[in-house]
Formats: C-alpha cells, structure tokens, sequence
C-alpha cells in the first residue's frame, strides 16, 4: 500500500487512484508547495529499469499546450522511481453521459489540436484512449499521460491489446504519429451517438483507421477542421442534443458506418443507466472517505489537507467570473508557459544550476508559486509570477555565453597547471552550456590526455638533464602530440632540437678540421658541407671551405706539374706546354710554369721543324738551310740544358730542406741529406750530397748523320 507514505521528503501519498502494468497512479500532496499532484510510481518489481519513466518524462516535459497536463519531473526516492505531474479536477470524457455530439466534436477537436502540438514537437502519446481525456470542472479538455503507456509496454508487456491500438502496435511496433491518428478515429466511433451522425463522418473516421499506417490522414489541419465543422453544425441543428447512448464500434478497414438499431439503442441505456447508480454509491461512497475519514488522518499526521478528486479546492480565492473569461485568462497563461518551459529546460540541459545555482533556484521557486496559482485556477497570480520567472531566466539564458567563457579561461589555466581533474570538469561544464563548442571539445579532449601528456614532460626534463638528447626529443615530441596547444611542450622540443643542432655542428666542424689536417680533404668537405647545412653563415665554415679549396687547388697544381714534367722529360712538349696552359688557367702567377710553357713550345717547334728536315734531307744542302738546322741544334741542347738545371735547382731546393734534420747515430752527430753516405766513426763531419751530372742525350727523333754529306757532318760537329 502506497497510502500514508512520504516520497523525496516531498510528496505525501493520500490514496492510489489506479494501478496496473509497471505502474501505479497516485494522488499526494506537494507539502513544499502546498498544492496536489499525481505520481506515477514505478512498482518494485521494475525499479532496476527506472531509466524508461526517465527518459519518458524528458520527453514530455517540453509539452505546453493548453489541452496537455503538464508533467514536473521526475524522481527516485528510496529506489522508487516516480514520474510528478499536474493534477486536473475532473473525470475523463467517458466518465461524462448526456453529452451532445456536438459537445463531443468540440472536445475531439481540442484533442486533435493538443496531438499536433505533441507531434510536432516529436512526442507520441501511444496509448490515446477515453481514460486518457479528462475534463476540468471548468469544462477544458485535457490529454494526460503522453508517451507513458508506451513507454512502460517494454518493461511490462500488457497480456492483451486494447481495441484502441493500431494493428502495428498490438504487434508490438514502436508507436508513431500515425497510431495516434487511428487511435482518435476508433475513439470518435466509440463514442458519437450515430442517430444523426453526419454521413461524412464515416468518411473521415475510415481515413483516421485506416489498416496500413501510409494510408491513414495525416493532415491534422483538415481533421480540426472537418470536427470543428460537425460541432457547429450539430450545435445548429435543432436535433443537436441526443439522449441516447452511443454504440461503441470499432472502425472497419474503410469507412465506418454509425448506425445502430432502437432495440439495441434501448438496452443500453438501460446498461448504463445500471453503471450510472453503481458509480454514485461508489463516489458518495469516496466521498464519506475523503471529507470524513481522511481529514482526520491527515490531521492526526500534521499533512495538510488534500481535496477530493471530484471537488476543487480553492478556499474561496479564486473569485467566479465568467468561463469565456477564465478561458482566456488560462490560455494567456498557457502561453506564457510555453515559451517558459523550454527556456528553463534548455538552461537546465545546460547545467544551469552549476553557474548560476543562486538565481536558477529564485527562478524555480517563483514557478513554483506559479505552479501553485495556477492549479488554484488563480490564473491572475500564475500569470505574474509566471512573468517573473520568466524575466529571470530569460537573464540567465544571456549568461551563458559568459559562463561558457569563463568555464573555458578555467580549463585552460588547469591544463596549463597540469591539474587535471579541474581541466576536465571545467570542460565538461562547457560542453553542458554549449554542447557543440569547438574550444571546449578540443579542451577536452586535451584535460584527458593531460596524464600522459605530464608523464612524457617529465621523462624529457630527466633525459634532457643528464644529455641524453635523443630520449628527451622523442619525449618531449609525445607530449606535443597528445596535446599539440601546450607551449611548454613546444619549446622544449626547440630547446632541446636547437641543442642537438649545435652539438651537430660542432662536431662536424671538428671532423672536418682533423681531417683536412690529415689530408682527407673528401671526409673533410663533407664535414664542412654538413656544418654548413646546420649554419649557412657561420665564419669558421666559410674560412674552413676557402682553405680547403686552396689546398685542393695546391694539389691539383703539383699533380699537374708532375704530369708537365713527366710528359717533358718524355719530350712530349706539346703535351707538356698544354699541362702548363691548365696549370697557369688554375693560378696565374706560378713563375714555373710560365716559363714550363715559354720553353715546351720552343721545343715542340723545334721537334716539328726537324722532323720536316728530316722527312727531306736535301734541304740541307742549302746553306741557308744547314745553318738553320744548326741554330736547331744548339737551341735545342741549350734549351735542354736549362731544363736540367731548372730541375737540379728544384731537386737541390727539396735536398736542402730534407737536410735540416739533426739525428745522432751511434754517438755521432751527423747531417745527412739525400744520397749521402754516413760516417760511422771519428769526429761528426758534414756528408753533402753527391754532385748530379747532367749528360746530354741526343733529342728524340734525331737523323742519322750517316745519311747526310760529309761537310754537313762536319759542320753539325763544328758550327761556324
């Protein structure tokens, strides 16, 4: 039993008002705010799956339309879920005899215009039948349990399918718009008295139930309209009001046809006439029970005291005015209602009581009194205090960007302290108040990487202190990764990549100065190319290439001028005088090789102008001619002579700087050059070198004198 009992310290339960399924109904009294509501209390059995009622009251929250009872919130108290919604006075419209079907297309009407409302905000109600419609003693027409039913079908499956479901969902479908469309067509057959039903109604309630969900009317414009119109016309008709009982029948596939025959109209009046007498012993009965024993109880236990469910209670605050002005004055606050809820919904979703605990709870307290103004029918007072709760979320609907703001500038200060829980709850407070946020999604995605991002910091900051650079690069260039935004991660990475580029450099600058000195100039070019690579600029490299370039050029000099002198001494001249050419191309300012050059052209000229003597030795018979050849001859053995004593000069130039090395051997100093012979014994005496003789050769292609007549022979041994 569920009488008696206190849930979230709030609502005091005062009887069950219906029960069955996963649920049970019941009507208590908000002792905080002083007025009735109606809980729907998920039985224990179902408890553990709580989230279904949740979620169902997420999405019916948002209704606000004048026809829809509007739903609280929801709670768990002592692991008792609970659903917390507004309580209507009044009885549902099967409840009510006598209507005229005029009076019924009106109420249908109000139900249709309360289902697009739903509809169009994506909530189906799913279990749309007469129970689910009530009235309130001021006659307002309102839908309640939006989305409930179906919900709870999944938790508890009902063992039967009532004969207002569609056929998709007494096969266990997922309720859609459409269902509740064929839902209010089987409702309306139920309940219009057909004995003068307009035949268009037929018509209309077959396209509402249609069997296949695509062929049912959807356009609730046309279906307001076309109920509006039978209202009207039923409520000129002079036979606009029907004693009789309507006939419950289900719609066919097609259109419905209301008829029904006077016998069987007969029988059930006399039916209903039967329930009508048992329901009023058992209200006069529920009566006793409320006015009698009940307030005593709820004396006795110090609750205030709750009305019955067929009177409202209002203590004579709520003056009498006409209903057309009450009406209007409910839906003025109806409206006002429409744009608070959301607002407020919207800012709770944005987690409104983090930020702005103080003004969102002043907020909440002044609906509240709203709440309670308009549950007295007090439409006046729910209206003020409805505008002033309004102003003020409105106020904290434009906060959000600086809440927002100022969540972010929070994170960002966590992370860049490494506080990491901090990072990630101010984060997560910016994604509440703006979910798609660019900065606080990066930010978050930041604060959980913030562990591992501190890790790799602090294994660089100990690689890098004991130089180990390499380990400290790979480190810190993780941090960097996992959180690209962190400055101290980057300039790390470039302390650390700058320090590597010196050592680099330094030590290529090192290799290419030892190696230079050991005469590997390729290993030291390549060094000097690398340190140039790290410092394009730097002095010691520019300096160390132009030596080394000299140097090059110095060896590529006495290898020329080895070749020069090998292919002379070969008396190649014209080779020689061009390894001169190249040599003097390279330096033009090397004495040797001028006049290496001066002379291997003399001689290539005298070689070639001997061998024409020679390819025709009877132009020595010319005088003129021999003395030529014997200018040749002497030109040439002079020209050979200073080639050999140019070389003896070289040679005798290196003797001499070999011969400045002092050694003792076996006791006795002595200086020695190039092949000289040693002493072994006496005083230290002073070996030279032994004097080069230099012996004339004959020049290479020389004619054999035998060949040529005798004063030629003898005046080539005797010039003139």
């Amino acid at each position: 039993m569920m009488e008696g009992r206190r849930l979230a310290d709030r609502f005091l339960i005062l009887k069950t008002i219906g029960a069955g399924g996963a649920t049970e109904v019941c009507l208590a009294q908000d002792v905080e705010m002083g007025e009735l509501v109606v809980l729907r209390v998920l039985a224990a059995p179902f408890a553990g799956q709580w989230e279904v009622l949740r979620d169902a009251c997420r999405d019916t929250r948002q209704l606000a339309h004048p026809h829809i009872a509007r739903v609280f919130d929801f709670y768990r108290s002592e692991d008792t879920p609970f659903i917390c919604r507004e309580y209507v006075e009044g009885a549902s419209i099967g409840d009510f005899a006598g209507r005229s079907n005029a009076e019924d297309f009106g109420v249908f009407a109000e139900v249709a215009a309360a289902l697009e409302s739903a509809h169009g905000l994506g909530v189906v109600h799913g279990d749309l039948k007469a129970s689910k419609i009530l009235r309130d003693v001021r006659g307002n027409v309102r839908v309640i349990d939006f989305r409930i039913a179906a919900a709870l079908r999944a938790v508890a499956p009902p063992a039967t399918a009532g004969d207002h479901m569609s056929p998709q969902v007494r096969l266990g479908e997922a309720p859609v718009a459409a269902d509740d469309i064929y839902s209010l067509g089987v409702l309306i057959a139920q309940t219009i008295a057909p004995a003068r039903a307009p035949r268009e109604l037929g018509e209309l309630i077959g396209a509402m139930s249609a069997e296949q969900r695509n062929a049912r009317l959807a356009n609730w414009s046309e279906i307001k309209e076309a109920l509006t119109a039978f209202s009207n016309s039923a409520a000129g008709s002079p036979e606009a009001t029907s004693s009789a009982a309507p006939v419950l029948r289900p719609p066919a596939a097609s259109a419905v046809r209301l008829e029904a025959s006077p016998a069987r109209r007969d029988s059930a009046d006399s039916s209903r006439n039967l329930q009508y007498a048992v329901a009023a012993g058992l209200l006069a009965l529920a009566a006793l029970v409320v006015f009698v024993v009940l307030p005593h109880w709820i004396e006795s236990s110090g609750a205030l005291e709750p009305p019955s469910e067929s009177a409202e209670v209002d203590n004579g605050e709520t003056p009498s005015l006409p209903r057309e002005t009450v009406t209007a004055s409910r839906s003025n606050v109806e409206s006002m209602l429409a744009r608070l809820i959301p607002m407020r919904e919207q800012l709770e979703a944005a987690a409104v009581e983090r930020w702005a605990a103080t003004d969102y709870a002043r907020a909440k307290e002044i609906e509240g009194r709203g709440d309670t103004a308009f549950i007295k029918g007090d439409y006046a007072t729910a209206q003020t205090n409805y505008g002033k709760a309004l102003v003020v979320v409105e106020e904290l609907s434009g906060q959000r960007g600086t809440a927002l703001a100022a969540s972010l500038e929070a994170g960002a200060v966590a992370l860049e302290e490494g506080d990491q829980q901090s990072a990630i709850e101010a984060f997560d407070l910016a994604l509440a108040i703006e979910p798609n946020d660019v900065a606080a999604l990066e930010g978050a995605r930041r604060a959980e990487g913030l562990g591992a991002r501190m890790a790799h910091m602090s294994a660089g900051k100990t690689f890098e202190a004991s130089d180990a650079l390499d380990s400290a690069r790979g480190e810190y260039a993780k941090a960097l990764e996992i959180d690209p935004q962190y400055a101290p991660a980057r300039e790390a990475l470039e302390r650390v990549e700058t320090a590597q580029a010196n050592n680099d450099y330094e030590s290529n600058l090192s290799l290419a100065l030892v190696s230079m000195a050991n005469g590997n100039l390729s290993a030291a070019r390549s060094h000097f190319e690398r340190a140039r690579t790290l410092r394009p600029s730097a002095p010691e490299v520019v300096d160390g290439l132009r030596q080394l370039q000299q140097i090059e050029s110095s060896r590529a000099i006495v290898s020329l001028r080895k070749r020069a002198e090998s292919a002379e001494s070969a008396e190649n001249w014209s080779e020689a005088a061009s390894l001169y050419q190249t040599i003097i191309k390279t330096q033009d300012n090397l004495s040797f090789a001028e006049e290496g050059l001066k002379r291997n052209r003399e001689l290539a000229r005298i070689a070639e102008r001997i061998a024409e003597l020679l390819d025709d030795p009877t132009q020595l018979f010319r005088p003129e001619t021999l003395e030529e050849a014997g200018n040749l001859m002497e030109f040439g053995q002079r020209a050979a002579e200073g080639k050999t004593q140019a070389r003896r000069a070289s040679t005798q130039s290196r003797d001499r700087r070999a011969a400045r090395v002092d050694t003792d051997l076996c006791g006795v100093r002595v200086r020695y050059g190039h092949g000289s012979r040693h002493s072994r014994g006496g005083n230290a005496r002073e070996l030279r070198p032994p004097r080069r003789h230099t012996q004339t050769r004959p020049l290479r292609g020389s004619w054999p004198q035998e060949r040529l007549p005798r004063h030629a022979k003898r005046d080539l041994r005797h010039p003139r």
